[in-house]
């Protein structure tokens, strides 16, 4: 690694540290809206899980809606919130392909209901 790409990393790691201010509402939306349109057209491979899931947990079709109300851990920290404590995820796989040799391989995944989260 040389040492433009040291400092590279070395600046996005203090930008991740700095502390952030809380979204409005409207910023919130925003980012939901965002990150809603970056899904459109990718694979539906694990909607079903998803569904079924929180269909036996007593929720609604129109509270259950992947990519939207159904993200990460990760995903719900980026728009401004965070997962409880004691939440439950619905375990999905995600097959990401391997950078080297290009094949897919699978990985489990946790993802969460708004329900099970809250404002930071």
């Amino acid at each position: 690694m040389n040492p433009q790409e040291l400092d590279t990393i070395n600046q996005a790691a203090a930008e991740a540290s700095k502390p952030r201010k809380p979204l409005t509402p409207e910023e919130r939306a925003k980012r939901l809206a965002q990150a809603y349109a970056r899904t459109q057209g990718m694979s539906e491979y694990n909607y079903e899980t998803i569904l079924t899931y929180y269909f036996r947990q007593g929720f609604t079709e129109e509270e259950v809606l992947p990519r939207v109300t159904v993200l990460t851990e990760n995903a719900w920290k980026h728009l401004g919130r965070i997962v409880e404590k004691d939440a439950e995820p619905c375990i999905i796989t995600l097959w990401p392909k391997n950078r080297k040799t290009g094949e897919r391989y699978a990985r489990p995944c946790s993802v969460y209901h708004l329900s099970q989260t809250k404002v930071a």
